[in-house]
């Protein structure tokens, strides 16, 4: 109270409460309303109407409550909600450190729980980078970095070769897909059923009915 009606003051000199400031820094602090009954309840709802106190405990509020309350959710990572909580507590406990005000509620809540800030410092100073089987592993996307690819062994080109080299069954003039891949056998073509009559269609090719 002594600080915004020193701020009112400097801003409207001679105000309708300047003259209660002596009698204000006289009782800071106290319970005491010496030098203040009767009539200062009375001048402070005069003064309430004057659009320059009215910006003055604006301010004042910002500068002790809401300016605080916000900077320091901001630091614990909170966002607009937690902010607002940050700042009832201040409003209603004030800015002490003691068991009451906001440094020791504070204070109690850390010693159960780690702030949003502090839990993604943690994160990210404390998580070893995952690997994969097939490589380093892309967390971002979630796809695993393929290695370095190795050419075809000598085996599975023989076996794709000794297949192409088949004699033909008479049946089909196609020559089937081979795969090479991981070294499995060649499938043969599933045939199908093509638009022409009396001839099948397979994955490489049109063969004859039998």
């Amino acid at each position: 109270m002594l600080d915004l009606v020193e701020l009112y003051a400097d801003r409207a000199p001679g105000n309708v409460l300047a003259g209660y400031l002596p009698a204000l820094r006289a009782v800071d602090g106290t319970d005491s309303h010496a030098g203040l009954d009767p009539d200062y309840p009375r001048d402070w709802r005069t003064a309430a109407r004057d659009p320059a106190f009215q910006q003055a405990q604006d301010d004042e509020r910002d500068r002790v409550y809401f300016d605080p309350a916000v900077r320091r959710a901001k630091a614990d990572g909170l966002r607009v909600l937690g902010q607002f909580a940050y700042y009832d507590a201040i409003v209603m406990h004030g800015d002490g450190d003691d068991a009451t005000g906001f440094g020791g509620i504070r204070r109690r809540a850390l010693a159960e729980a780690r702030t949003p800030a502090r839990a993604a410092t943690r994160r990210r100073t404390s998580t070893p980078s995952s690997t994969h089987a097939c490589g380093p592993w892309n967390r971002r996307r979630r796809t695993a970095t393929p290695a370095a690819s190795t050419p075809p062994s000598a085996s599975s080109s023989a076996r794709a070769t000794s297949t192409s080299d088949r004699p033909s069954t008479g049946r089909c003039t196609a020559t089937a897909t081979t795969s090479t891949d991981h070294g499995r056998p060649p499938r043969a073509p599933r045939p199908r059923k093509s638009g022409a009559a009396g001839a099948w269609e397979s994955d490489s090719g049109v063969c004859a009915r039998s």
